[in-house]
Parts: C-alpha cells; structure tokens; sequence
C-alpha cells in the first residue's frame, strides 16, 4: 500500500471515530446532533484539521515536502469517504437496534418544525401539513442516506481549500 493511502487511511479510520463519538457526546449533553445546525460547523472544522493533518504528515514526512494538487484532493476523498462510511454504518446500527431513539429524534424534529413555523413564511399552511407528514413518516433508512449525503458534502467543501493551502513548496 502507498504511503498516501496509509495516511490517508490512518487520518480516515480517526475520523470515523471521532464522529461517532462527537454525535454521542452532542447526545448525552442533550444538544440534538442530527437536527442541530452547530453540528454541521462542528463537523467542517473536523473535516479540514483530518484532511490538513493527513496531508501535512504526508508532503512533510513521506513525500519530501512536497503535495501536488491531486495527492491534496486524492487524501482528502479518502478521509471523507471512509469516515462518513464508518459513521453512517454507527447510525444506521444504533437507530436499528434503539427504535426509543428513533422515536425521539422524529419527536424532535417535530418540534422543531413546529418552533421554526414562522419562519418558513414561504410555505402555504397545506404545504407544511405536508412537510410534517412526511418527517413522521421518516425512516432509519432515510435518516443514514441523508445524513451520509449531507457529511460526504460538507467533508468534500474542504478538500480542495487544504489541497491548495498545502499544494507543491518544499
């Protein structure tokens, strides 16, 4: 195996875990990770330190202080793609098993809806009603895909930016 994958693999398996304990951590304090909107800037600062420490450690270390653009871009998607994979799997495990939790996330974000109502003046009170049915009607399977989409594209926002803050010099 390359020493670009090692890294990057090394950087994706930490990652992984850390999301999974940072969405336990935001549960056990009560702050509502998967419907809380701090998650998704707690998430990006995450994504950029792996993605820039992986590829510091590897222009630095193992490739004689130099990154080229793609290795930069080639690290980044590794670390996002498996540590979104490792979280999304931990979701999708947890909610299966923790129908309670389940529950309590759909009675959550119904809650939410309901404070957020004024501010979604754009919606007919048909097309809310709307909304709401469909949230209640969520399943496990819908919550893992969208989460697993929303992480994969905030991970992949910061790829190209280390990629190129960290690209060739020596």
């Amino acid at each position: 195996m390359s020493s670009l994958r090692k890294t990057a693999l090394k950087y994706a398996l930490i990652c992984g875990v850390m999301l999974i304990a940072t969405h336990i951590i935001l549960d056990l304090i009560d702050a509502k990770p998967l419907i809380n909107f701090n998650a998704f800037f707690i998430d990006l600062v995450m994504f950029f330190g792996f993605v820039f420490f992986a590829a510091k450690e590897f222009k630095e270390y193992r490739n004689g202080g130099i990154l080229h653009f793609w290795q930069g871009i080639s690290i980044g998607i590794i670390i996002i793609l498996i540590g979104v994979v490792i979280f999304t799997v931990f979701l999708a495990t947890y909610y299966t098993i923790n129908e309670t939790a389940f529950q309590e996330y759909i009675a959550d974000g119904m809650a939410f809806f309901e404070k957020q109502r004024d501010n979604w003046t754009h919606l007919t009170d048909e097309e809310f009603a709307k909304q709401k049915a469909d949230y209640q009607k969520a399943t496990v399977s819908n919550l893992v895909l969208g989460k697993f989409w929303t992480k994969l594209v905030v991970g992949f926002l910061t790829v190209p930016l280390v990629a190129i803050v960290l690209r060739k010099q020596n």
